[in-house]
């Protein structure tokens, strides 16, 4: 393991929010509500109403929010190699 990796899994260890590169959360929720699966569906669904592919994904919004934002922007990428 290297250091990097390392200093991530313990600020992981200790509930920190990470952001990885894409934007995406990959730690604990922290402060964000726990989202049943209606509320997921539903925080999702407003990222498809709200978020413009390739506009900055704040790191404030929730993690289902910015995951599908994440998903948004790869589907994007994906089909302009195509």
């Amino acid at each position: 393991m290297t250091k990097d990796e390392k200093f991530l899994t313990d600020m992981l260890d200790r509930g920190a929010t990470v952001i990885d590169s894409a934007g995406v959360h990959t730690g604990a929720t922290g402060f964000f509500k726990t989202l049943d699966a209606e509320d997921e569906k539903d925080y999702r669904q407003w990222a498809r109403d709200n978020y413009k592919v390739g506009d900055p994904v704040a790191v404030c919004w929730h993690p289902a929010v910015r995951d599908e934002c994440a998903k948004m922007n790869a589907a994007a990428k994906e089909n302009e190699n195509d």
